[in-house]
């Protein structure tokens, strides 16, 4: 009973992602940045996966000229911290980059990962079973 309970939570937890994964690409096909708007489809894929904070992040990183320091001031947190957001940042450039898995569901939940939204094994049970479930449907 609790292993059935546990895999429906699982599924019904997929599909509430492969919503959220929709709305996702709606809200982002068009990004609307410092008044311009950028047509998404003419921008790199490790791009179109940031978002505005991510974005707002490198513009500032870049106008301290690559000041970690710098960068901290200016979010008035510790060096340590901006160090950290930006590995995470590097970590979701290098996942946008990586073409081993060419599935947006596959890599919203590694980005959940990386933002330490969901925690790693939840993450890999759920492209288990959407692994699972999409071979099921593909072969059914």
């Amino acid at each position: 009973m609790i292993k059935k309970l546990v895999v429906f939570l699982i599924l019904l937890n997929i599909h509430f992602n492969i919503i959220k994964l929709f709305i996702f690409y709606l809200k982002y096909k068009y990004v609307i940045l410092q008044k311009e708007v950028i047509n998404m489809d003419t921008v790199p894929m490790w791009m179109k996966n940031l978002d505005d904070e991510d974005m707002i992040f490198i513009k500032r990183f870049l106008l301290a000229s690559g000041s970690l320091k710098e960068v901290a001031k200016l979010y008035g947190v510790t060096y340590p911290t901006v160090r950290v957001r930006l590995n995470k940042l590097i970590d979701k450039i290098k996942l946008s980059e990586d073409k081993e898995d060419n599935d947006e569901f596959v890599e919203l939940i590694k980005r959940y990962v990386i933002d330490e939204d969901i925690e790693f094994d939840v993450a890999k049970n759920l492209i288990t079973e959407y692994k699972k479930i999409k071979e099921k449907s593909k072969n059914g």
